[in-house]
């Protein structure tokens, strides 16, 4: 056999074909160019598939094709202690004095102020930045010392002189840098450049906001600030697709955040997604009859008409991008910009993170086809159902696990009541939707409006939180649950999915239910404990709740007062269940079994309010619990551990009252627990948008 001549080996690599960026990935995908650009620009170049998402979203944007560029700014930002510090001073403000214009942005200084520049020049922006703070990083001050100045109209933080103009310097050099034609105006140079903490403020809370302004702890390490390079769209700041700027005391715009999602009924109405920001004319909200203003979405850049009680203001820089950070120190480690961490705003549907549990492999069951061996996941097995005899005993350290309810029928489809009932009788108009309704015995259809029902998907998410902590083997031993229905469904399906739901009774309790603020108007009419139970729910009748129905009827409650209330509730019950040695009168009253884990079903603030002061910290503030609520999603779970070997013997007092403060100065435990890591997995699922089949017939 004749043997294989040599062959003429190729050098290695030198057919490597060259990395696509982003821009020309976009452009093979079929993106027109300058669509491409404007996504890059917008989503600070983070990536093929964040721009690509952020084009589908402006599908039917009108602006999407307007050349208009983007304003970049350049601001030096505190962080560390020094910016908890100032975010405390304005939560303080805001809470006692209401909104200022300072509280339109992130605290700053501005180094260099807003320049406009064509999208296409995003790359020679950011470089340009990285160019000029490394050349200047050699000088950064070891130190920036701040001076507090005070007068009626103006509260602020000034720099001195040699820093002012030393920022003056790296703002020229940068907007050069840039190529920015125009001289470059900082103030007009006599004045030293500062950190604004309030401006146009009524004369009455003048005195207030000095005493928060003293109160601010300085840092005057320079490593406690960072370069930010800002960007926001021409729509932000009133500029119409011409880029001629509108008259500013009427088109100023105004950003606020959605607390409500809203499916459109009306044409001219604006779908309204949690997590995204809605561009306001200030003069709009002020002059609207009926609650309904004009919009635009930040994040799909259409407008329509929308509730105003569904949204609330906020920082215009909420709607900004970021596009680089710079901390200012002099360190070598900090020289390179490209691994530092980018934490602009991007699209919802990308941003999710999901929780940091590690997953491991489970073993699947192997089926033979005709291709091969083919791995399917575990079999699903039906859960097995406990008896209370075979119930685990209690285990040390305890826990307190607080689980918030599921996706809710009337935040998934608005106004939902008039479309689903005929002659009072429930018609499904959704596979989401309730396949059927218990019938209210007092209020009728009309009950549900106020204490509506889980959706479908709301009840997959607390069955599967249920299934996770049995894979995870925790075990509960006492149930607490919010009277709303929605808290009852989540809590039943939960112990449904743990196996539990013959085992543990559920104790309904009132005191459980959310801010009472936020039904000022008046209490919704839920079911009793009885009426529960004839629907076939595990309820405790024996259970006497610590707060009342009555008792919350009527009560103008504040946020404080709330935070004591769910504090009142879980200290109460951790006490009544702890594992003592001897029999108490609350062990009798209650009828409970003593030691084991307690898990309280209840409402996204629950969270926070229910586990807060249990771990020694102090009560929120309104405008922090309505941060909080927009950061926890369904079925979110918080957990604390008792920390053993600290318990107090000391029952709590059942005569004590809610008032004030009063209760937790002398509440046993506090500051005993503390929070752990939840034992279920983040249940993460994205929007599914109304289907018109009609639409296939065009």
């Amino acid at each position: 056999m004749a043997a294989l001549p040599p062959r003429k080996t190729s050098t290695p690599g030198r057919g490597t074909r060259r990395t696509l960026n982003s821009l020309e990935i976009l452009l093979q995908m079929g993106f027109p160019r300058n669509r491409a650009e404007k996504a890059l620009a917008t989503t600070g170049d983070r990536g093929v598939q964040l721009a690509s998402d952020w084009l589908l979203a402006h599908v039917n944007d009108v602006d999407l094709d307007a050349e208009v560029p983007r304003e970049y700014v350049l601001y030096l930002c505190p962080k560390g202690a020094l910016l908890e510090s100032l975010q405390n001073f304005f939560r303080a403000c805001f809470e006692e004095c209401g909104w200022n214009r300072a509280m339109n942005q992130v605290p700053h200084i501005t180094v260099c102020p807003f320049f406009p520049s064509p999208d296409e020049d995003l790359e020679k922006i950011t470089e340009a930045l990285q160019t000029v703070l490394r050349s200047a990083q050699p000088r950064f001050p070891p130190s920036i010392p701040l001076e507090l100045y005070v007068s009626s109209n103006f509260i602020g933080l000034f720099l001195p002189r040699n820093i002012t103009e030393f920022l003056r310097g790296i703002g020229c050099d940068y907007f050069k840098a840039v190529g920015q034609k125009r001289p470059l105006t900082l103030d007009d140079g006599r004045e030293d450049l500062h950190l604004t903490l309030a401006y146009q403020f009524p004369s009455e809370v003048y005195p207030k906001l000095e005493k928060f302004a003293r109160s601010i702890k300085f840092q005057v390490a320079s490593d406690s600030w960072e370069f930010r390079l800002y960007s926001r769209e021409a729509r932000a700041i009133g500029r119409n697709c011409s880029g001629i700027r509108a008259h500013l005391d009427l088109m100023c715009l105004q950003v606020y955040r959605v607390l409500y999602s809203h499916v459109p009924i009306e044409s001219d109405e604006l779908e309204l997604l949690l997590g995204d920001f809605v561009y306001v004319k200030s003069e709009d909200l002020n002059s609207s009859i009926d609650g309904w203003i004009q919009g635009t979405s930040w994040l799909t850049g259409c407008s329509g008409c929308l509730p105003s009680n569904y949204i609330e203001r906020t920082a215009e820089s909420d709607a900004w991008t970021l596009h680089k950070v710079f901390p200012m120190c002099r360190s070598p480690r900090f020289g390179s910009l490209d691994r530092l961490e980018s934490r602009g705003r991007v699209s919802p549907s990308l941003c999710r993170r999901l929780s940091s549990h590690e997953h491991h492999d489970k073993p699947g069951v192997k089926i033979q086809l005709d291709s091969g061996p083919f791995c399917l996941p575990d079999v699903q097995l039906p859960i097995p159902n406990i008896t209370p005899q075979q119930l685990p005993a209690p285990a040390s350290p305890r826990h307190v696990i607080v689980v918030r309810h599921g996706e809710r029928v009337d935040f998934t489809f608005g106004i939902w009541l008039p479309y689903v009932f005929r002659d009072g009788k429930y018609v499904r108009r959704d596979l989401n939707m309730p396949v059927c309704l218990p019938e209210r015995p007092r209020l009728g259809p009309k009950g549900y409006a106020k204490d509506g029902p889980l959706t479908r998907v709301g009840l997959l998410q607390a069955l599967s939180v249920g299934e996770a902590m049995r894979e995870a083997n925790v075990s509960v031993h006492h149930v607490y649950c919010s009277p709303a229905y929605r808290c009852i469904q989540t809590c039943d399906a939960i112990l449904r999915g743990m196996g539990y739901r013959d085992a543990v009774q559920i104790n309904v309790e009132p005191g459980l239910f959310e801010w009472l603020y936020w039904h000022e108007d008046c209490m919704p009419d839920c079911f009793t404990a009885d009426e529960l139970k004839n629907l076939g729910y595990n309820i405790n009748l024996c259970y006497k709740p610590y707060v009342t129905t009555n008792e919350l009827a009527g009560q103008k409650e504040t946020c404080e007062e709330f935070y004591n209330r769910n504090f009142y509730i879980t200290q109460s019950a951790a006490n009544v269940t702890a594992s003592q040695g001897k029999l108490t009168i609350l062990f009798i009253l209650s009828l409970m079994s003593s030691g084991g884990n307690i898990l309280i079903v209840a409402h996204a603030a629950s969270l926070d309010s229910c586990l807060r002061q249990l771990t020694g910290l102090a009560p929120r503030g309104p405008q922090d619990v309505s941060r909080i609520v927009h950061s926890i999603p369904y079925c979110a779970m918080s957990v604390v551990k008792e920390k053993c070997g600290d318990r107090e013997d000391s029952p709590v007092d059942l005569k004590t009252e809610i008032k004030g403060s009063e209760h937790s100065e002398k509440s046993a435990n506090k500051g005993q627990w503390r929070f752990v890591e939840p034992f279920a997995m983040q249940f993460t699922n994205s929007a599914n948008m109304r289907y018109n089949w009609r639409l296939l017939l065009s």
